[in-house]
């Protein structure tokens, strides 16, 4: 998906390839925000203690 278009042996389009990069895509940015979320709100319940 990050590499370009994807094709199979004869250069030819992977079949789906069009449906599946939405998906992936969708799938992807889904993961990244509750992974940020999830990591704020951990931080903000247990901060760190910093120790002059």
């Amino acid at each position: 998906m990050l590499a370009g278009a994807q094709t199979d042996k004869g250069g030819r389009a992977l079949a789906g390839y069009d449906e599946d990069k939405k998906l992936a895509g969708i799938v992807t940015a889904a993961i990244f925000v509750t992974s940020a979320i999830s990591s704020g709100v951990a931080n903000t319940c247990n901060p760190r203690q910093v120790r002059a």
